[in-house]
C-alpha cells in the first residue's frame, strides 16, 4: 500500500508525463493490434461494441482514440481521481492496532 500511495503523491504532485503517455499509448496500440490477431477476442470484441455503442469501430478508429488524449487532458482526469481531500480504505478482517496505524499514515495523502 505504501508503494501505491507514493505513486498517488508522485502524479498529485508532478502529473504524468509526456514519455508515461506516450509508452502508454504505444502499448496500447500494441495490445489492440495483438487482439485483432485472435478471432475469438476479436468477436468478443465486435459484440461488446455493437452492444454498448451500436456499432463496430475499426482498428484504425480506435487507435485514433488512443492517440487523441492529450497530457492536459489526463492530468486533469487524474487529479480528479486522487485529488479527493481524503482517500478512504475499506478492508475485511482484523486488524492490529499496529497495522491501523500503519495505513493510517500510509493513506494521509
Amino acid at each position: 500500500m505504501e508503494i501505491i500511495s507514493d505513486e498517488i503523491k508522485s502524479v498529485l504532485d508532478h502529473g504524468i508525463s509526456e514519455k508515461e503517455l506516450l509508452d502508454a499509448q504505444t502499448n496500447h496500440e500494441g495490445t489492440l493490434s495483438i487482439s485483432y490477431e485472435q478471432t475469438e477476442s476479436r468477436m468478443n470484441t465486435i459484440a461488446l461494441m455493437e452492444l454498448y455503442y451500436g456499432r463496430n469501430f475499426s482498428y484504425e478508429e480506435r487507435v485514433k482514440e488512443i492517440y487523441s488524449i492529450t497530457l492536459e487532458d489526463l492530468n486533469m482526469f487524474a487529479k480528479s481521481v486522487f485529488g479527493i481531500p481524503k482517500l478512504h480504505l475499506s478492508a475485511l478482517g482484523n486488524l492490529s492496532l499496529k497495522e491501523e496505524k500503519a495505513v493510517q499514515r500510509i493513506f494521509s495523502i
